[in-house]
């Protein structure tokens, strides 16, 4: 067989090189899945208190208890909760 041709019939000569997994990559450890972590902003608990508070005191406010928010980081496979809010 000539040097110029591939043994395994690509006819590029070796198979390229492996690239290494992107950075960010977390374990899930309730499913153990290796992927990068949803972020997803929700209303917090306090956001729901002052909610309902100023839904019984001042209805026309009640609205601003649902821009207090909070981001929590989820896994892509099962939606379990991997980090609490920050």
């Amino acid at each position: 067989m000539p040097p110029s041709q591939d043994p395994y019939g690509y006819g590029y000569g070796p198979p390229p090189m492996m690239v290494a997994p992107p950075m960010g990559l977390v374990r899930c450890p309730y499913c153990t899945f290796d992927a990068l972590p949803t972020a997803r902003n929700r209303v917090s608990q306090t956001g729901w208190i002052v909610f309902s508070v100023l839904l019984v005191l001042c209805f026309p406010l009640c609205w601003i208890g649902l821009l207090i928010r909070e981001t929590v980081t989820t896994c892509v496979r099962c939606n379990s909760v991997l980090s609490g809010p920050t």
